[in-house]
């Protein structure tokens, strides 16, 4: 009974140490960024502006109704507040859909279809903390009453003013696109509480896009269904809400071309950069470039941006003051490839259209984003010969045109025979990207992350961090990669009384080459040490190293007994301890039941021993060894993997 409750008191003190989640250095397992959830859906990743991401997503956790949930995410892979996420609003009805946008706080405002007081749904929109508080209580109601809502868009300005548009449809069958511009406190700004009617008819209407200008207006885009083609539509309107494109919308798409799925970008300038999908004989990518004044520069109708046999899919884009990047899929019998091209702004190409991948298999769902370096990050789904099912890649693409990252591109998600879906990319902000995605994995459906940085290494730019015995003291190696001169290193060592780290050392950037190597010398107490590195950057930007685990056992007068290595384990590990003198020595060793599996009694030597504990089929799991020698008794936990 003594022993049950010496392992009870050390298994709460085992389950009581705070946990040090972060972005894990392995694509094949990556970061759980949410727990608790049931099937995430509609997830929505947007950039805090500051090196992390809000995640929005739509679930049924309680069986009951749809909620939307909302989780924020530091540049460490480190969530903001509770880890399961908060509800953007307690109100009782099914809610669906949210698209949001960030606003330059570092908050982030969401709007969602909510179906407590309409069966059609009504719109609504919230305001959101990185520390989890709701600013506007349930949040605010939009669209007018009666009205069904089709579609909607929203973006934010430098200044934090929100703007909304939204397709639906009045109780005498008329089709409306709404705006309306909120300030950063929630009052509307355009015409009542319900906005202004930007282009009303019979006219079925969907796909709505908008974005502010550099002068407190927006623009905004949709399409019109007519004579059975989506044709596309663009409008400006100024910070009072006046339409500025004269008083008809600017036709994006020519009359024969049937829009599928469209991509705006602005500039600096107020230039209007789109690129749209066709359904003709076979599909094609159309784009366009717009001035301020609503002119189109390329010709009428944009110009088709491949020559391509086969089927032209999924355009992305990227818009700059000087330059535009495109990406699509090729699909040419049933065989899927992605190409990139570099566009000036006269529409002339800068390279040949080039593909990211020169390997069999089948790739598609890319998604892009600027690298800050005049270059790009793309990232998609990629089913390769030797695989059953789908993974993540990733690339880093030169202004030149240049595959940066490996050739065949690096992994980003890689976890063995499991569906992957609602990938995201978002910018670090410091040249690297964070990608999210929904996996399922032993049946249930989470959300996972991983960061990669500008050199397209993981976790952090610390590689190769080492422990080695010399004696009388642990020598700690490790490289770093494409760091700043002011970058520090913290060398940290867990403190395994008061259980929190502690820095033994620090040592600063030494310059030079984009790969350095590093050194420290640390004595620490007898016993099982562990250590990270904690790299400090420019812009106190925090990266952390591995954490590994190393046995000291120098001149020690005491008994000391490490922690098995490795550990986890499949097969074997080592229990290393240290005796001042020759003695009888019992390891017991238990499950997670506290059932005793196995013993050794037997007297070993002075100095340093090592004993190997064979797993002969364990499940799985949690267990404990509980080592003794006269009045010292100590127990440790082992974790036996399947991997």
């Amino acid at each position: 009974m003594l022993l049950k409750k010496t392992i009870y008191i050390f298994l709460f003190l085992i389950l009581a140490v705070p946990s040090y989640a972060q972005w894990v250095n392995s694509p094949s397992s990556n970061t759980r960024l949410i727990i608790d959830v049931f099937d995430p859906k509609n997830i929505q990743t947007i950039d805090d502006k500051k090196g992390g991401t809000f995640i929005f997503w739509e679930d049924n956790k309680n069986k009951i109704q749809n909620d939307i949930y909302f989780q924020h995410i530091d540049e460490n892979g480190l969530v903001s507040f509770r880890a399961d996420g908060k509800r953007i609003s307690d109100m009782t009805g099914n809610k669906s859909f949210p698209v949001a946008a960030p606003t330059i706080y570092g908050n982030a405002v969401v709007l969602w279809k909510d179906f407590t007081n309409s069966k059609k749904g009504d719109l609504f929109i919230q305001k959101v903390t990185n520390n989890g508080d709701l600013l506007w209580k349930d949040g605010i109601k939009i669209n007018k009453s009666l009205f069904d809502i089709k579609d909607y868009s929203i973006a934010t300005d430098r200044l934090s003013n929100i703007y909304i548009s939204y397709i639906g449809k009045d109780d005498t069958d008329e089709n409306q696109l709404i705006i309306q511009k909120y300030s950063s406190t929630g009052s509307p700004l355009f015409g009542d509480k319900t906005g202004i009617t930007v282009n009303s008819n019979k006219i079925s209407k969907s796909s709505t896009t908008i974005f502010p200008d550099e002068n407190g207006g927006l623009f905004v885009f949709w399409t019109e269904y007519s004579s059975n083609k989506n044709i596309l539509f663009a409008q400006r309107v100024d910070s009072s809400g006046n339409p500025l494109w004269s008083k008809k919308p600017v036709q994006v798409s020519s009359n024969v071309q049937d829009v599928f799925t469209y991509s705006a970008k602005k500039n600096s300038s107020n230039n209007i950069y789109v690129c749209w999908q066709v359904q003709q004989k076979d599909k094609d990518i159309f784009h366009q470039y717009f001035n301020e004044s609503g002119k189109p520069l390329w010709g009428t109708g944009g110009r088709v941006i491949t020559a391509q046999k086969g089927n032209q899919l999924n355009p992305q884009a990227v818009l700059s003051d000087s330059s535009i990047f495109i990406s699509w899929t090729n699909d040419i019998n049933n065989h899927r490839n992605i190409f990139i091209q570099k566009f000036n702004l006269k529409g002339n190409s800068s390279f040949k259209e080039i593909p990211v991948l020169n390997i069999k298999g089948d790739q598609f769902g890319q998604k892009i984003i600027s690298d800050n370096n005049d270059g790009i990050i793309i990232g998609w789904i990629d089913k390769r010969a030797d695989t059953l099912r789908p993974n993540v890649y990733a690339q880093r693409i030169s202004p030149e045109g240049k595959m940066i990252w490996d050739s065949s591109g690096i992994q980003i998600a890689t976890h063995p025979n499991t569906d992957k879906s609602y990938i995201s990319i978002i910018s670090d902000n410091i040249g690297g990207a964070i990608f999210t995605f929904k996996e399922k994995r032993q049946n249930k459906n989470e959300i996972f992350g991983q960061k990669v940085f500008n050199t397209g290494t993981y976790l952090s730019q610390i590689k190769g961090f080492k422990l080695q015995n010399t004696g009388d003291s642990i020598l700690l190696t490790w490289e770093a990669y494409n760091e700043s001169d002011k970058t520090v290193y913290n060398i940290e060592r867990l403190d395994n009384e008061q259980n929190k780290w502690i820095v033994v050392g620090s040592l600063k950037s030494n310059g030079g080459s984009n790969s350095k190597s590093y050194t420290y010398y640390d004595t620490p107490k007898e016993g099982s040490n562990y250590y990270r590195i904690v790299q400090k950057g420019s812009r106190n930007n925090v990266n952390l190293s591995d954490i590994v685990n190393i046995n000291f056992f120098e001149h020690s007068s005491n008994i000391v007994v490490g922690q098995n290595d490795p550990n986890p384990f499949k097969n074997t590990t080592k229990i290393s301890f240290y005796l001042p003198s020759s003695a009888r020595v019992k390891i017991e060793f238990f499950d997670s039941h506290i059932e005793k599996i196995t013993e050794v009694d037997e007297v070993f030597p002075a100095g340093q021993s090592d004993y190997i504990f064979k797993a002969d089929n364990l499940k799985p799991g949690i267990y404990f060894f509980r080592f003794q020698s006269g009045k010292f008794v100590e127990v440790k936990k082992m974790i036996v993997s399947n991997e």
